[in-house]
């Protein structure tokens, strides 16, 4: 059985596209991870800088110890 050359081009053309189109969405959805990182990283160092400008004893409550876990876990889980 022979295939119709133009049929199996469209067929083709068809996969073609959607390919360029998945790869455009996980390029975006890349972006927004790193977007979110790097707003995560920015305001970490922002709050680093400004408690070590305090002169003052550096003291974690362990309520923040838990948040900044958690915070900390869930950057890694995006970033994965």
């Amino acid at each position: 059985m022979h295939c119709n050359p133009v049929t199996r081009r469209s067929g083709d053309g068809e996969r073609t596209r959607r390919r360029r189109i998945a790869g455009t969405q996980e390029k975006q959805e890349r972006l927004a991870y790193v977007s979110i990182m790097g707003i995560f990283l920015a305001l970490l160092a922002a709050f680093s800088l400004r408690e070590r400008g305090a002169k003052q004893a550096f003291e974690l409550p362990p309520r923040d110890l838990v948040l900044l876990g958690l915070a900390t876990y869930r950057a890694g889980r995006v970033a994965a």
